[in-house]
This record gives structure tokens, sequence and C-alpha cells, in this order.
């Protein structure tokens, strides 16, 4: 799921920004794997 998505989704969430699409399932997988290289 997440990769397939990624490819539209990725264009959108790096323009508008991660947190407004935190929310989002699709968008979390995207924030989520920058989050977890922090930690």
């Amino acid at each position: 799921g997440c990769d397939s998505l990624a490819d539209t989704v990725f264009n959108t969430v790096w323009t508008l920004g991660c947190r407004p699409f935190m929310n989002s399932q699709r968008a979390a997988c995207i924030c989520a794997e920058e989050e977890k290289e922090d930690l």
C-alpha cells in the first residue's frame, strides 16, 4: 500500500508539508519513515 501511493502522495506531501498530511494514513507512512531515523 504505502509504496504505491508514495509516488502520487510524495509530491503533494512535500509541496504542502508533512504536518498537515500527518493525519492522513497515506502521508503518515512517508513522514513516519523520517521520524524513525531521528530516533
